[in-house]
């Protein structure tokens, strides 16, 4: 990762310490920064500054910072820490594009569905008191987008890790069965859905998989002047492009 990345986090991680979490996090490192430095410091980016100026904190080197912020229960924050990773590290680590269809049909359905249980589901993804509390006070009326927040949430510390198969776990640990069931039930139906669309696009020839891509709005396969007739799609046969042609033309 690289520094802007880490400093930015250091910076966000800074801004959620309370100013009584900060006098913990000073006694918890005066063997580290010494009792004068401590008594200047005020505020969790500066405590961070002095950490990294005596070596015990750098980018490959958090540890120390992730024991502290689980000593003054903000469990939160070091998973934060702990899960982060710059734009260079995610590179070619993505979810793939049926999961993240998975996802969002899972997170629609279990926001509307969960209600007051969200903060239960929230415990069993890993969530603490802290956090519950921070996730709640934004739509504090409103339970469906406080569950939306809290599985947004959970994707964005899970990253390239989240999975629908998670999410129907902590349902059916909660005992939301009914809700689990749906989640799955419209999953699997998203998935054959997906593979009913690639199994028949390869299926009915390259004339009429382009027709229904250009219906779909996506584009066709390139043309290549390299194989037999002049424009002829690429990897399909000299007769099919004549064909295809032909049809053009009528």
């Amino acid at each position: 990762m690289d520094s802007l990345n880490f400093n930015a986090l250091l910076l966000d991680i800074s801004s959620h310490i309370t100013t009584e979490q900060l006098d913990s996090l000073k006694y918890l490192c005066l063997d580290k920064v010494g009792r004068r430095v401590s008594e200047t410091i005020d505020s969790g980016y500066k405590l961070f500054q002095c950490l990294t100026e005596r070596g015990e904190l750098r980018q490959d080197k958090t540890e120390l910072l992730s024991e502290l912020l689980k000593h003054i229960k903000r469990q939160d924050l070091s998973d934060k820490l702990n899960n982060f990773q710059s734009p260079q590290d995610c590179a070619g680590i993505q979810l793939s594009q049926t999961e993240k269809d998975k996802l969002e049909i899972a997170i629609n359905l279990m926001a509307e569905n969960l209600g007051p249980t969200w903060r239960k589901l929230g415990r069993k993804l890993g969530f603490n008191e802290t956090k519950l509390e921070s996730i709640s006070m934004r739509f504090p009326k409103d339970l469906e987008e406080t569950a939306r927040e809290l599985l947004k949430e959970w994707m964005e510390s899970r990253q390239a890790n989240a999975h629908t198969g998670e999410l129907i776990e902590a349902l059916r640990a909660c005992h939301q069965n009914l809700t689990a069931d749906q989640v799955e039930a419209a999953c699997m139906s998203s998935e054959k859905q997906d593979a009913s669309a690639t199994g028949s696009c390869d299926d009915e020839g390259a004339a009429g998989c382009e027709q229904r891509q250009l219906i779909a709005g996506k584009e066709p396969p390139r043309r290549s002047g390299e194989e037999g007739a002049a424009g002829c799609l690429t990897g399909v046969s000299e007769q099919e492009c004549l064909l295809f042609l032909l049809a053009d033309i009528t």
